[in-house]
């Protein structure tokens, strides 16, 4: 793997990919870190669910549904970009 996307792996992983992984219920392969849309895609939702505690905890319901409704957005996108990639699929529970 290009050490440039070993380096983007190595970043989120500090961020609790795991974490990532478990909300999406799906895994994230080392092949995902050289896709630049998914990259953008996993950024934006770790910076929104920083701010979604902040927002719970105001309990501001009109910051709330527009926190929620970035998420899903986010969410779509990243599972998108994933089952581009070759043997990617959604963990069985």
């Amino acid at each position: 793997m290009n050490e440039k996307f070993e380096r983007k792996r190595h970043f989120f992983e500090d961020r609790d990919i795991r974490l990532t992984e478990e909300h999406l219920e799906m895994s994230i392969p080392d092949e995902a870190f050289q896709n630049e849309e998914f990259v953008e895609l996993l950024n934006e939702f770790i910076r929104v669910i920083k701010n979604y505690d902040d927002i719970l905890s105001k309990g501001d319901k009109d910051e709330i549904m527009k926190i929620e409704k970035d998420l899903f957005r986010i969410e779509d996108g990243l599972k998108k970009e994933l089952k581009k990639i070759p043997n990617t699929r959604p963990q069985l529970n």
